[in-house]
């Protein structure tokens, strides 16, 4: 059976770090697309108390990301460059193409934010694909930021404008490609109407119990802080695990990152968990 024939849908979730993409493809997960989940399998990025609900990213889209940027498996250090990805995509096209072909299904898709910077790598290759764009205002996205990366506003701010670029002009490129805009404001503020806003475009046909667990993934005030709080308990434990992991990832892809990385990423790691346990 040829992909073209198996593929209902490819839903390619777009927007900035930091904007609400990980609670819509959480919700998009929820209503039955495939958004790379192996359960129990360390391709799935998992929850954290800055994302108690869960990340659902795929760690392989994510490491292809990376290196699409002129980055590593380990991420992109400094500036993306993304203007660079064009070539970098003839000389990973077999790459891309094993990657889609190994996740790919009736109703699936990936979420990375860093695709807002690579999609054209994956385009080509895609079977019917649509695109989520989440919104949030500016000042809103750096503030959160400014706790997750060692950046300082300007240089967040400056992301932040190259991603607001890029995902303007992909509208625009695609505009014969089906495309839905949310804000995440509105889907914390009316998670019902969204989330079938979601439903329609996607053509979808949830089960009772995929609704209610869509619903499920919008925490606001009060619930949200205390699964926050969970994850952040969770994680101060599991935290020499983690640092195992990182240790372990960078010798494996890129040695040379190794002291910099422990150095910058994991006081700052342990500190921000522990505010969060407040």
């Amino acid at each position: 059976m040829t992909a073209s024939n198996r593929v209902d849908r490819t839903v390619v979730v777009l927007g900035m770090h930091r904007s609400g993409t990980s609670l819509v493809a959480g919700i998009l997960h929820a209503l039955g697309v495939d958004m790379g989940s192996r359960e129990h399998d360390e391709e799935w990025i998992g929850r954290h108390w800055s994302n108690p609900t869960g990340h659902f990213e795929n760690r392989e889209f994510v490491a292809l990301d990376h290196r699409l940027l002129g980055g590593d498996p380990t991420g992109v250090r400094g500036h993306p460059d993304w203007e660079s990805v064009p070539a970098r995509s003839i000389e990973l096209r077999s790459e891309i193409q094993a990657l889609i072909a190994r996740f790919e299904g009736p109703s699936w898709g990936w979420k990375d934010p860093w695709t807002v910077l690579t999609l054209e790598a994956f385009l080509p290759h895609l079977t019917r694909p649509k695109f989520v764009a989440v919104h949030r205002p500016k000042q809103e996205v750096v503030g959160s930021l400014r706790k997750r990366m060692n950046e300082g506003d300007a240089q967040l701010a400056g992301l932040f404008d190259l991603y607001a670029e890029r995902l303007g002009a992909l509208h625009k490129t695609l505009e014969s490609y089906p495309w839905l805009d949310l804000e995440y404001s509105e889907v914390l503020a009316r998670p019902a109407p969204t989330i079938q806003r979601i439903i329609d475009f996607l053509d979808l046909r949830p089960t009772r119990e995929e609704l209610d667990r869509a619903l499920s993934m919008v925490l606001t005030g009060p619930a949200l802080k205390r699964e926050s709080q969970r994850m952040a308990v969770r994680g101060v434990l599991a935290f020499p695990r983690w640092v195992g992991w990182i240790l372990k990832r960078d010798l494996r892809h890129n040695p040379r990152v190794v002291g910099s990385d422990l150095l910058g990423s994991v006081p700052k790691e342990l500190y921000q968990t522990l505010r969060a346990l407040l």
